[in-house]
């Protein structure tokens, strides 16, 4: 009888790294002073037999990985490493992909076909496209709410970090106010122009749209008026880290 795998997977981000097992995701900050003693006081209470892990971050990704050996667990899947061995999107018309853009490309294939659109509100705002072959025909990179938030505030002291609005009533009536409106409404409004710009140029029919992301929900509330079938959905880059396992393993047991 063949044992049942226990599963965890690690998205180790710019910002921070995020566990899910068991449905339930799990984030830590590395702003905190305590990340690697909080990541460390969590795996050890966690039992599982494999990590899935996406990094962008070699040195978060150097402390997770030492973290989970002295547990004694030695499996280890970086889903790139899986890439050339998948038959879930084509990914040979574009170059230098993060690992989130096309994974949440795939998760987004969970609920229906193509052609689709993903928005990942983080760091950084992507937005990605495939179109009716599962092709990946490319996308939009922009600086995040937080990134804008955070080099402006480095510019002058008089822009302070403002609380950020994601629901204005109107103009900004001061210098908070006018920025939080800027930067919600901006990233807001750029990804509408985005959308439908590649919407028309590819000739896409109605393509369906997934936000993801910590504030894309936020987003997403703002812009439900344009995209009233627009899902947001926190979990899509797991959920592609979960398909692209089990259609490589799958593949390659055949």
């Amino acid at each position: 009888m063949v044992k049942k795998e226990s599963l965890l997977f690690a998205d180790i981000g710019n910002s921070r790294t995020k566990l899910f097992k068991d449905g339930i995701k799990t984030p830590f900050n590395y702003k905190h002073s305590d990340f690697a003693e909080s990541l460390s006081s969590y795996l050890s209470l966690e039992s599982f037999t494999k990590v899935i892990y996406s990094s962008v971050n070699v040195n978060a990704e150097n402390i997770f990985l030492s973290i989970v050996r002295n547990k004694k667990v030695y499996e280890f899947v970086n889903v790139r490493d899986l890439l050339p061995a998948q038959n879930l999107i084509d990914l040979s018309q574009v170059e230098g992909m993060g690992n989130d853009r096309w994974l949440g490309m795939m998760g987004a294939t969970s609920f229906g076909a193509p052609p689709l659109i993903t928005v990942d509100c983080g760091t950084a705002v992507t937005v990605n496209v495939i179109d009716y072959k599962y092709t990946v025909i490319g996308g939009a990179i922009f600086a995040g709410i937080y990134t804008q938030k955070n080099a402006l505030a480095s510019i002058s002291e008089k822009l302070g970090f403002p609380k950020l609005n994601f629901s204005p009533s109107g103009a900004g009536r001061d210098t908070a106010s006018a920025l939080s409106l800027g930067m919600v409404g901006g990233v807001a409004g750029g990804i509408r122009l985005i959308i439908e710009h590649i919407t028309e140029t590819s000739r896409l029919e109605k393509p369906s749209i997934y936000f993801t992301g910590g504030y894309g929900g936020k987003i997403l509330k703002m812009l439900e008026k344009i995209f009233p079938d627009a899902i947001y959905d926190e979990n899509l880059v797991f959920r592609g880290m979960a398909k692209i396992y089990e259609n490589t393993r799958n593949h390659n047991q055949v």
